[in-house]
């Protein structure tokens, strides 16, 4: 649905639109560009970052050495180191040699400080390890061998960096020392963030904890290897991930320095808000101006037209007299369109008026119509049938009784055809009401069976009740509507059944103590009814097949009545078929329970 816009808003925004296009494309171009800059700036200063880092690590780690070779020149560590290779595995000597070994290493941690000191022999087995645990240095059993180069290496779940040194004795290697401080990520992250990566997996970052499980994901082999890294998407945010060769990592470890390219592009664009602030606002107020200019000559004629249209609310009509001399070509085109308008209006009014007055007349004749129906045929139609009892009480031949019970039946098809037609004249007047009192159902659904069992009988036919246990026995409702349903329903299962049985089942839904939710079906083995004609049921002067009018009689408003009785009282009402079968016909009820307290129903029944 367009928006209703005012001309000069139109045409502000017609002025405003070419600005607001360019700066856009200028705006996401200029960050395509930013974002490829920033890319590679970033990959420079990583690299350069990386290279700073070797020559940091290579440094320290040449005074690792330095230090570390300075200790194995430790004549008692040599001597106990010596000594192992002259004594058995099992020797008492052994182990007293190895706590000699940790006390030289305790003696050698005070003067250096490392957090971990490991002592190997010639076959590359530990000898000894002390570990800085909780400003303690204790004994550790956890590392199983010291690496050849320069490492980092887990131990009891904490990362070190050792530096491996041999320990040679007149000339000949009798071991190893290893010495090292445990890894922090947390000294590289003045220069970015810093994820350790071993073996493809995620070890630790200096990124928030619930972006690991991210990272981990989308890791690839070309973050580990290829030098410009990858691109991962980290909670909608970009990062480039840049593989770092630091010089301690060893194999299998790798970091990743970790940089937001959104972040950086970012923190450049914002340095232009200002200037594009300045020129959104001055193409705003050059397109108000524009705006102004081009509208100006159009809104003052249509504000005047618009106040002539006015002119005609109190009158209710379209004016059919609208200037045309105006200067604006469109609004005269406009103003001759609406007075052709105007004429046709007022035309099609008159027409609908003589329309009206004709149909209320027609209906009018036709309620009159129906009234007198009422009073001057059914008045003298009970004349008829009171006589015609009378006369079946007297003697007659079979003759006689004969044409006399035939009348009888007539008679009483007749007034049921009445009835029909007078509630459909109620239902088409609106003034039919449903009425509100207390009942027994089960008491008004075997009367109606009484009244039908003697046809059900001399049709040979099997008229029976499924009346569900759980049904409460008193309800409030209109006594006489249901009943006149369920007696529509029935008196067509009869008429439209030849052989089998005609059924009819009560069933209560779960509900609460207030309401019962009731349906109510009455199934038949008849003719049935066609798929294609199910529509047609309920339909007013309506029968499935027109043959069945001359075949079995009728009007086909007694089905329709009931659809209209039954969603006056808030219910629905539908059928099942099939052709040559039977059909069930149902509906279903919403109806209050009579309080135990409430005064018991009066007797009501639905006569035929």
């Amino acid at each position: 649905m367009m928006l209703k816009l005012s001309l000069a808003t139109r045409a502000f925004l017609i002025s405003l639109l070419p600005l607001c296009l360019v700066m856009t494309f200028i705006f996401i171009g200029l960050h395509v560009v930013l974002r490829d800059k920033s890319r590679d700036g970033i990959k420079r200063f990583v690299h350069t970052s990386e290279a700073l880092l070797d020559r940091m690590n290579e440094s320290n780690h040449q005074r690792t050495a330095q230090v570390a070779s300075l200790l194995t020149e430790n004549a008692a560590l040599k001597a106990s180191i010596g000594l192992l290779h002259e004594i058995s595995e099992d020797s008492h000597l052994r182990q007293q040699a190895q706590r000699t070994i940790e006390d030289q290493l305790k003696e050698l941690h005070s003067l250096v400080g490392y957090d971990l000191m490991a002592i190997g022999d010639s076959q590359d087995r530990i000898v000894a390890a002390m570990e800085l645990r909780d400003g303690q240095l204790t004994h550790s059993d956890a590392l199983t061998r010291i690496p050849a180069q320069p490492s980092l290496v887990e131990v009891s779940g904490l990362l070190y960096e050792l530096e491996p040194v041999p320990i040679n004795l007149n000339g000949e290697p009798i071991g190893h020392l290893a010495v090292g401080k445990r890894f922090d990520l947390s000294l590289l992250d003045a220069i970015g963030d810093i994820a350790l990566i071993h073996q493809g997996r995620l070890v630790r970052s200096t990124l928030p904890q619930p972006l690991h499980a991210q990272i981990t994901q989308q890791l690839s082999q070309k973050c580990m290897e290829d030098p410009g890294g990858c691109e991962l998407t980290l909670n909608g945010e970009t990062y480039m991930a840049l593989p770092l060769q630091h010089a301690a990592s060893g194999s299998g470890y790798r970091l990743l320095m970790l940089y937001s390219l959104d972040r950086a592009v970012h923190q450049v664009t914002s340095g232009f808000s200002r200037p594009f602030a300045i020129v959104g606002t001055a193409g705003t107020l050059l397109a108000c101006l524009l705006a102004l200019l081009a509208s100006r000559a159009v809104i003052k004629p249509i504000q005047d037209f618009v106040a002539r249209l006015r002119q005609s609310e109190q009158t209710g009509q379209l004016p059919a007299d609208l200037p045309v001399n105006s200067p604006t070509r469109e609004i005269n085109l406009l103003a001759e369109a609406l007075n052709r308008a105007a004429e046709s209006v007022r035309r099609s009014s008159e027409e609908l008026q003589r329309a009206k007055v004709a149909a209320e007349a027609a209906n009018h004749a036709k309620s009159e119509f129906l009234a007198n129906m009422s009073h001057e045929i059914r008045t003298p139609m009970n004349g008829v049938l009171g006589m015609n009892a009378l006369l079946l009480d007297s003697e007659l031949t079979s003759e006689q009784r004969e044409c006399a019970e035939a009348v009888q039946e007539c008679s009483q098809s007749l007034m049921a055809i009445l009835a029909d037609v007078l509630d459909f004249s109620k239902i088409e007047a609106g003034i039919l009401t449903i009425q509100q009192e207390p009942f027994e159902l089960r008491r008004n659904i075997e009367h109606i069976l009484g009244l039908f069992a003697p046809k059900a009988k001399e049709k040979g036919l099997d008229l029976g009740v499924r009346y569900a246990p759980d049904i409460p026995p008193h309800l409030i409702g209109d006594a006489n509507r249901i009943g006149q349903v369920v007696i529509n329903l029935l008196s067509n299962a009869l008429k439209f059944t030849d052989q089998g049985h005609v059924t009819v089942s009560v069933d209560c839904e779960p509900g609460t103590d207030r309401g019962a939710s009731l349906r109510i079906a009455v199934e038949d083995t008849g003719i049935g009814v066609a798929e294609n004609q199910l529509a047609l049921i309920f339909e007013k002067f309506v029968q499935a097949d027109g043959s069945f009018t001359r075949r079995y009689g009728g009007t086909g408003l007694g089905v329709a009545i009931s659809k209209e009785l039954v969603e006056r009282m808030g219910g629905t009402i539908g059928v099942k078929s099939r052709l040559g079968e039977g059909s069930t016909f149902w509906f279903t009820l919403r109806l209050p329970i009579l309080a135990p307290s409430a005064p018991a129903p009066k007797e009501s029944y639905a006569s035929a």
